[in-house]
């Protein structure tokens, strides 16, 4: 498979395609698993490195469910006067 000119993100799939390994060795390999061979450490950790590939944080936090979340609420206006506009002052 050849990435010259390749437009999308790459993915690990991407990476696991170029070197002929499954995703979950790629996932291991940059994780430093040690059920990972050297050699076929070495060969995705360098094609990590010459195609420039990033780890998509949204991905992982999405797959990993935890996305950030924030908790947002309204108070409504005790008094009329708060519920008007003031004139900007010139």
């Amino acid at each position: 498979m050849s990435l010259i000119g390749f437009k999308k993100s790459l993915t690990m799939k991407d990476i696991a395609d170029f070197v002929g390994v499954s995703v979950a060795t790629v996932s291991l390999a940059i994780k430093n698993d040690p059920r990972i061979k050297e050699k076929t450490r070495r060969r995705v950790l360098a094609s990590v490195k010459d195609l420039d590939y990033r780890v998509n944080e949204n991905a992982r936090r999405l797959s990993q469910k935890k996305t950030e979340k924030r908790n947002a609420f309204a108070v409504p206006p005790t008094t009329a006067t708060e519920m008007t506009i003031p004139a900007p002052s010139l």
